[in-house]
């Protein structure tokens, strides 16, 4: 029962991912997309973090069943203000004064004019994963994922028969890793744009996606991926002070937010007209990828030290950032021989 309530649940939570970013797609231009991309992020970032702080605190002051009214409640809320409070913003930023383009129809034309029946393709937008740029750049982010959720799954185990910490404590354990992901999406978000705008104004008139990427900002979080988690692996193996482990997931947090929130802005820049669809396509590999990570991560804790695994958990995510560097070097040339094909 829980798993198939948990599979509804996510139907509805990610079409919200998806259409959040086409949402701000809309709103904002190439230039600034990365920060507001940043900001939108601090939610699901957040999410993780919060979660266990406040679920832990719910089940042992009323039982864990408070935990689900809880989630009801906070989301009767967040739909009536997304009901009442949230505009329609795909024509805003292309023509604020033009109307939508059935309000050029006429009334006699409305009434003749006959019901087109559309057959809906739920899986349409994983077509663009025939794009190679986008295929690398999803594959970048779902390893980032996988390595992260192998990670998250198996904290609260290490952090409750190790250290010997109770739900409430856990729970606020995984706020070094939560505020190191969103400072790491707003400086990963704004450094991106400013390189963006910084390349874009050496070549007037010729910008293109891939511009965002790259940088010293994003290189540097790569290093930092693999020292943190390579660092954080060794402290729980030898059983060190579990604050100094936290730290070092703080620098994790900061490394993947960047990395994550420029990656996803460049999807997004790859088909302005399409945001919904690449975010869809993003997001149907990084949460397959983290699925399958959840899913095995146990497994592997008990056969591989934690030192060995999160080494290779870093050293997985260093050697999946070649994706972006053939992005970055090759990507124009690709999209341009793809849009070719296509005519």
């Amino acid at each position: 029962m829980f798993i198939a309530f948990r599979a509804i649940t996510a139907l509805g939570s990610s079409s919200c991912l998806s259409l959040g970013a086409a949402t701000i797609s809309d709103i904002f231009e190439s230039h600034e997309r990365g920060r507001a991309f940043s900001y939108y992020m601090t939610g699901p970032l957040l999410g993780p973090a919060l979660g266990p702080i406040i679920g832990g605190g719910l089940n042992q002051a009323l039982g864990w069943r408070s935990i689900f009214w809880f989630i009801t409640i906070l989301n009767a809320c967040v739909w009536f203000a997304t009901l009442f409070f949230l505009p329609e913003t795909r024509y805003d930023k292309e023509d604020p004064e033009a109307p939508p383009p059935s309000a050029s129809i006429t009334t006699k034309e409305k009434k003749t004019e006959p019901k087109k029946q559309r057959f809906v393709n739920p899986f349409e937008s994983l077509k663009l994963l025939r794009n190679l740029n986008i295929a690398l750049a999803a594959w970048f982010i779902g390893v980032l994922f996988m390595v992260y959720y192998l990670m998250n799954a198996n904290f609260t185990r290490v952090y409750t028969v190790q250290y010997g910490l109770n739900s409430s404590d856990v729970g606020l354990c995984y706020l070094p890793i939560a505020i190191g992901n969103v400072f790491g999406g707003i400086i990963g978000g704004q450094a991106s744009d400013r390189l963006y705008m910084k390349r874009a104004a050496s070549y007037p008139g010729q910008a293109f996606p891939e511009m965002r990427l790259g940088g010293i900002f994003f290189y540097g979080t790569i290093i930092m991926q693999l020292l943190g988690f390579t660092a954080y692996g060794w402290c729980v193996q030898y059983n060190i002070h579990f604050a100094v482990g936290l730290i070092f997931l703080f620098v994790v947090g900061l490394a993947l937010g960047g990395n994550n929130i420029t990656t996803s802005t460049y999807m997004v820049d790859c088909f302005r007209t399409r945001s919904a669809s690449v975010t869809a396509c993003n997001n149907f590999v990084r949460y397959t990828m983290a699925g399958i990570s959840s899913l095995v991560a146990a497994d592997l804790g008990h056969v591989l030290t934690p030192g060995i695994l999160y080494t290779l958990c870093g050293a997985t995510l260093f050697l999946f950032s070649g994706c972006i560097i053939y992005i970055q070097i090759k990507g124009t040339k690709q999209a341009d021989k793809e849009q070719h094909n296509q005519e």
